[in-house]
């Protein structure tokens, strides 16, 4: 049985265990939806919805408008992917490579993103804000599971905030992007651009923010405790 949505995994729990797909069958599955995005027959959208696929190679491909949605990729590649459009809903890319990868107009609220490599990576227009997971994700254990993934208490349900907390996001772009309420604490965003980003009630403690952008950014209840913005354009 794979692995679910809120299971928690270690950044040292990169392979393949019972139920998890094999890198042969994600290669057949990224085949098929690589022909489905020339709108052929023959292809099929890949779906990857609550699976396990930490420790995989996905680098490279074009996954646009694929579901990830709570899926394990923790540890794995997704190196110059590009995932425009791509559901990343509640995802786990812990310790992932996602650098120059593309997430234009992606949905990764609520996914965690902690200790990955993101440098260079492109989220013109991503949703990066927190995500109820009572609407989508009906699972008993969810109040206990989700403590490994940042939950905030609201009515009815509980939101998991969008966590890049630790990560390295040295040059990427977050045009446009909305990241309210979003956990970049002791992230590495030198020289990122925030222009026209939102930002507000985002946690950005002790970020480093060297030479980033923030040119009509919303930083409004934005924390900025002990975060470094030497040379930033505010």
């Amino acid at each position: 049985m794979a692995k679910t949505l809120l299971t928690a995994v270690s950044l040292d729990d990169t392979d393949a265990g019972p139920g998890a797909m094999t890198q042969a069958e994600l290669d057949r599955a990224l085949d098929l939806h690589h022909v489905y995005l020339k709108r052929r027959s023959e292809g099929a959208r890949a779906c990857f919805k609550l699976m396990d696929l930490s420790g995989l190679d996905l680098s490279g491909r074009d996954l646009s408008h694929i579901d990830l949605s709570g899926a394990c990729l923790v540890g794995s590649l997704l190196r110059g992917s590009r995932l425009s459009g791509a559901d990343l809903f509640a995802a786990d890319l812990r310790g992932a490579n996602l650098e120059h990868a593309e997430f234009y107009r992606a949905d990764l609220r609520g996914a965690c993103l902690r200790a990955a490599r993101v440098n260079d990576a492109l989220f013109v227009e991503a949703d990066l804000r927190g995500g109820p997971i009572n609407s989508r994700y009906r699972d008993d254990d969810a109040e206990s599971d989700a403590a490994s993934f940042a939950p905030a208490r609201k009515s009815g349900g509980f939101v998991l905030q969008t966590d890049l907390s630790g990560a390295t996001l040295r040059n990427a772009r977050f045009v446009r992007a909305n990241l309210s309420f979003c956990i970049l604490s002791g992230a590495d965003l030198s020289g990122a651009d925030f222009t026209e980003a939102n930002l507000t009630g985002a946690n950005l403690e002790g970020a480093v923010l060297t030479g980033a952008t923030l040119t009509y950014a919303d930083l409004r209840a934005t924390n900025l405790t002990d975060a470094t913005v030497d040379g930033a354009e505010l």
